[in-house]
């Protein structure tokens, strides 16, 4: 919650935003006033502020010529930030907001993102927060990335249902012909920790064939540098409605809660999950010495059958109360390599068993009451 002096920008350029936000000290609230405007260079937020637009149907920004739009980079000590208020256009080629740093407590809400180039958001660092109430229309490969802190994010305890997440709650994804690069609306990696509850997704264009996953959570050997996967997901509460899809929720590795989510339209897979380990040398390690052969190619994986539990793999997942055109979702396990050695029900998920002990984070998010 922000209580500190309005900054009014004098209009929406660039250059008039980045001079209030550099006349802002910490708990200060930016305001942009309504327009038009386009955008020629990316605006950079080094404090706790809140970037305030006159409301989503009122200011407008668009790209023209960048590969960032707003970028939020601040290691230390952590900052808290928000951003609202805006209607952005990322013009095919900009990744409209950047986090770089550790952004703790953030906020973004009440905004219209479209036509990103590669992303609308990139979170990184041990951030946690919430995005709430925003609007993805037809942006280019994946609407929200979040990667962790790598190695750190894995040695904090794993807390379900707790704070420190990256919460995506309210919002709506829309994919149709006019976004053929459409892959997913959330990918994670990289010790990510994130919550998607209570959104609506409508994939209307099978832009990528099979590839098509609207819901992602990546694993070892996946994401920049095939580093880290995914430290944890609880995803609940969503439709997701696609013209076609190959798979709707594609879990790579990590542990969390999958529940109460609605599928409709069409599906190979609505819920598919994969260790890319079990079938694949990871870059940069060796391979485990195993020949194996299977109906995706001839592999010889770095995680062979006796070295279970692979790093970073799927486990303690629960998979309950999902819906396919109103029938009960079964979870899908892929059949490469030694993937059914290493992912199995029972051991490493449960499915229709709610996690035992588990409650969710209050909803709404308690930084959208502020």
């Amino acid at each position: 919650c922000f209580s500190g002096a309005d900054i009014v920008a004098v209009n929406c350029s660039q250059q008039a935003v980045q001079n209030a936000i550099d006349s802002a000290v910490d708990g200060d609230i930016v305001q942009v006033p309504a327009g038009e405007c386009v955008w020629g260079e990316r605006v950079n937020i080094l404090k706790s502020i809140t970037l305030r637009g006159a409301g989503k149907d009122e200011t407008f920004i668009t790209a023209n010529g960048i590969t960032r739009m707003i970028q939020i980079d601040s290691f230390s000590p952590p900052i808290q930030s928000r951003i609202t208020g805006f209607n952005i256009n990322g013009n095919s080629e900009a990744i409209i907001l950047y986090f770089v740093c550790d952004n703790q407590n953030f906020r973004i809400d009440n905004c219209i993102f479209t036509n990103s180039g590669d992303q609308v958001i990139r979170m990184g660092g041990y951030s946690y927060g919430v995005i709430d109430h925003c609007t993805f229309i037809d942006n280019e490969v994946t609407d929200i990335v979040i990667y962790g802190d790598d190695i750190d994010a894995w040695n904090r305890p794993i807390i379900l249902g707790g704070e420190e997440a990256v919460y995506i709650e309210d919002c709506s994804f829309r994919h149709s012909i006019n976004a053929p690069n459409a892959h997913h609306i959330i990918a994670s990696n990289n010790g990510a920790r994130y919550v998607l509850r209570y959104n609506t997704v409508e994939d209307d264009y099978d832009s990528l064939g099979i590839h098509t996953t609207p819901i992602d959570a990546h694993g070892k050997c996946t994401g920049p540098n095939f580093g880290r996967g995914t430290v944890s997901y609880e995803i609940y509460g969503n439709t997701v409605n696609s013209e076609h899809s190959f798979m709707g929720i594609h879990l790579r590795g990590g542990t969390g809660v999958v529940f109460n989510n609605t599928f409709l339209g069409e599906f190979t897979n609505p819920i598919m999950l994969n260790n890319y380990a079990s079938w694949m040398v990871c870059a940069g390690e060796i391979s485990g010495g195993c020949l194996i052969t299977d109906d995706y190619n001839t592999r010889d994986p770095n995680c062979c059958l006796e070295d279970y539990p692979c790093n970073d793999q799927i486990n303690n997942l629960y998979i309950w109360d999902n819906l396919y055109e109103g029938v009960l979702v079964e979870p899908s396990v892929r059949d490469w390599g030694y993937v059914p050695d290493h992912i199995q029900e029972g051991r490493d998920f449960y499915n229709d068993v709610q996690r035992p002990g588990y409650t969710p984070y209050a909803y709404p998010h308690p930084l959208t009451q502020s």
